[in-house]
């Protein structure tokens, strides 16, 4: 939630400083810009990637709450995970070059 006021303040922000410079706002999408069709083909993975983490961790997260699992090591999935995170955020997500149209 605080990411999306955040983003929102920041957007509110910088308006009144665009408005000034001349930039005119067209809020209308278009699904057959090339650049929209572009963002789509190149969502589409990642969030087949995404969804395989996210299943990996429920089944992990299941087996480790059904008592199959050594006591704790519910506690050390989550943090593994968020260890991971840590690590996709910091270097490999943040250090991606920038795609050229």
């Amino acid at each position: 939630m605080g990411v999306l006021v955040g983003g929102a303040l920041q957007f509110l922000m910088l308006v009144p400083q665009l408005v000034r410079q001349g930039m005119r706002f067209d809020f209308a999408i278009s699904f057959v810009h090339p650049g929209i069709r572009s963002v789509a083909r190149l969502l589409f993975p990642r969030f087949f990637g995404m969804g395989v983490g996210q299943l990996n961790f429920f089944v992990a997260t299941f087996f480790a709450s059904a008592g199959k699992m050594p006591r704790g090591s519910l506690a050390a999935l989550y943090v593994s995970d968020r260890v991971m995170e840590l690590v996709l955020g910091g270097y490999a997500i943040a250090s991606r070059p920038l795609l050229s149209p």
